[in-house]
């Protein structure tokens, strides 16, 4: 952020001059605090007619003092302090010569902020003999020590080091800063066009040194007799708060009178700017992990031919199973390995089952392949249309400048209709559309499967969940019966969102949801169920899927 922010010297200067002659004279009638490291001094004119508002906000980032007209106290929660000062007449306000230090005099006592930043960030009080009598924030010294400020003497031109460039030796000169240093360096090579700003001091001559000191004279007394407060736009896009106008600022965002006004317009600007940023990267997040899955998925549902040769790997290994010499011998092995022309090709056994019927689980899983193709080939327009929709707002991304067009984006984002595992506020469950007619919903914690069964679920609705370990939750809805390979997408989904993920086939119980009951007392998740039927199934997700 560019140095010529709230913390600028001559801000302060401004800000203590405003005070001063907007309430030299009042009486300090509260002072409180309703806000962690922030202190209010209420002050009101002899006759109570004016009244007005000193806020000390003291946070270690950035502390700053600023005067506010009106100002609610709130009815609870807020404490008072300095109960010294309180009656007291308000004398004058000034800033340290060469500090950012302010000075709030009164009859009797002085209010001194120190604005450091950091650790050295203070308030404090101190009588007419400079004893410390309390503090807000830290004290430089103990209480009962007295106070005396120090003047550091301000670096000139002349005695910096002649070997530093000349923007260097005008940022650290009379506490200039950068942005000022960039005007006044603007305002000197338009006199010397041939200077450049990385140069070194030692590289003027006597006429361009003078007239270097003159550009650095004009900007600072310009700056410390200013009348206006600008919010200017610069060329990196942050927003600067300044006592002038500068040549490199791209646009006057706001200029006005009163300093304190405008640091409250910068700091709602840059809080807006923070939101809007804050919201952009959500959206820019969000938006390229749904492109990046859906083209993954894309190029995934459409290797026909890739899935095509799993379907013969599955029927090969199933006719190879069948032309063994003894298919009705059982399998006592871990693998069952066998010999296609000059192939050799090893699959995991299931002891205790014949080939038979290991062929069986095969020609049954290119059969299921082959219907998951159908609906998959089915699925494509949709995600395809998804991804359309999805880099049409990236491109309206791209181009939003305010913050009523990012929350129309994220509104959009937010209605995208979407096959993955997606949470909306009707169900935050896993979701997977298995058909037109049928949808799987799964649970996402203990918590979350409570809710899909005793709140989501409707009685009809098949009830699943993966036998004897624990896991999700699943909620299939559509029509009564559903076709057997329906079921056992849904089963195989249940089944992979359990402790047995890794397991090569899961029991998964199932029974309509009305036979499904949660008992007074249970812990989350904990249900009992009658009625039930188990299917054995291989865990996994539908190829294409996306999960979340």
């Amino acid at each position: 952020m560019s140095e010529i922010t709230m913390r600028h010297h001559h801000i302060f200067h401004h800000l203590a001059k405003e005070i001063h002659d907007h309430c030299n004279g009042m009486i300090i009638t509260e002072c409180y605090s309703q806000e962690k490291n922030n202190l209010i001094m209420h002050c009101e004119s002899p006759d109570g007619k004016t009244h007005a508002h000193i806020e000390w906000a003291m946070q270690s980032g950035s502390p700053i003092i600023i005067l506010k007209e009106h100002l609610h106290r709130a009815k609870s929660n807020n404490v008072n302090l300095f109960p010294f000062i309180i009656g007291r007449k308000i004398l004058s306000c000034m800033k340290h010569p060469t500090d950012r230090i302010i000075f709030l005099r009164l009859t009797g006592a002085s209010v001194i902020g120190q604005f450091f930043g950091g650790s050295n960030t203070s308030l404090f009080i101190i009588d007419d003999d400079d004893q410390i009598l309390d503090s807000f924030k830290r004290s430089p010294l103990p209480i009962g020590e007295h106070y005396i400020p120090s003047i550091n003497a301000m670096p000139a031109i002349e005695e910096a080091n002649p070997e530093l460039s000349i923007f260097d030796v005008l940022v650290k000169t009379g506490n200039a800063g950068k942005s000022y240093a960039r005007e006044i360096f603007a305002r000197f090579s338009a006199l010397y066009p041939e200077v450049l700003s990385h140069h070194a001091l030692m590289s003027l001559d006597e006429f361009q040194l003078s007239e270097l000191k003159q550009c650095f004279q004009g900007v600072m007394e310009e700056s410390l007799n200013s009348v206006k407060a600008y919010i200017l736009e610069l060329p990196d896009g942050i927003l600067a708060l300044s006592c002038l106008p500068l040549q490199e600022s791209l646009r006057e965002v706001w200029s006005g009178e009163s300093m304190s006004e405008a640091i409250r317009r910068f700091q709602g600007l840059n809080q807006k700017r923070a939101r809007m940023r804050r919201i952009y990267l959500e959206i820019e997040s969000d938006l390229t992990l749904r492109r990046e899955k859906l083209e993954h998925t894309i190029a995934h549902v459409s290797e026909d031919e890739l899935s095509n040769d799993r379907i013969s790997e599955s029927q090969l290994i199933a006719q190879l199973l069948l032309s063994m010499p003894y298919p009705a011998l059982r399998v006592h092995d871990d693998s069952i390995i066998l010999q296609h022309e000059e192939r050799t090709i090893t699959i995991p056994a299931m002891k205790g089952k014949t080939y038979a019927e290991h062929a069986e689980h095969y020609f049954k899983k290119a059969k299921n392949a082959k219907e998951r193709n159908e609906i998959r080939k089915k699925s494509l327009p949709n995600f395809r249309l998804r991804l359309e929709q999805v880099m049409s707002m990236q491109k309206a991304l791209s181009g939003a400048q305010d913050l009523r067009t990012l929350e129309s984006i994220h509104k959009q984002l937010n209605n995208v209709n979407s096959e993955k595992t997606t949470q909306t506020p009707q169900h935050p469950f896993r979701e997977f559309i298995l058909s037109p007619k049928y949808v799987l919903y799964i649970g996402r914690n203990a918590q979350n499967n409570d809710q899909l069964t005793t709140k989501f679920a409707k009685p009809n609705d098949l009830w699943l969940h993966a036998r004897g370990v624990s896991g999700s939750h699943g909620i299939l809805r559509g029509p009564l019966n559903p076709p057997k390979n329906i079921l056992e997408i849904a089963c195989e989904i249940t089944a992979y969102f359990s402790k047995s993920r890794k397991g090569t086939f899961v029991p998964v119980a199932y029974a309509l949801k009305k036979y499904v009951r949660k008992p007074k007392g249970a812990g989350p998740g904990s249900v009992l169920m009658e009625r039930e039927e188990v299917i054995m199934v291989e865990p996994r997700l539908p190829e294409g899927t996306i999960d979340s």
